[in-house]
């Protein structure tokens, strides 16, 4: 069985950059979002869906290569649709 995923984001630090400010004065909370979360810990079953830390999702939403080909060959995906996440994604960009 062929597995898709229908929902997978990625992020353009273009987009990011130009809509920061704008990001930052809506949702001040952003920068601290998820900090105390690490990737993998207190997860039952690695198998069903679990938070990924903000640094590793976002690492994997910029990744449109080789990364993102093993991370789906490793979870059996055999094809993503994607679309670029929302202005959130400022959130990961540099100032």
């Amino acid at each position: 069985m062929k597995l898709i995923c229908v929902e997978e984001h990625v992020l353009d630090p273009a987009i990011g950059a130009a809509t920061q400010s704008r990001v930052r004065a809506e949702a001040p909370y952003l920068p601290d979002w998820g900090s105390r979360v690490i990737d993998g810990q207190q997860v039952a079953a690695p198998s069903r869906p679990h938070v990924v830390a903000p640094a590793e999702s976002a690492r994997k939403a910029l990744d449109m290569g080789r990364a993102r080909l093993a991370d789906m060959d490793a979870a059996g995906i055999g094809m993503q649709v994607l679309s670029y996440g929302g202005p959130a994604t400022a959130h990961y960009c540099p100032e």
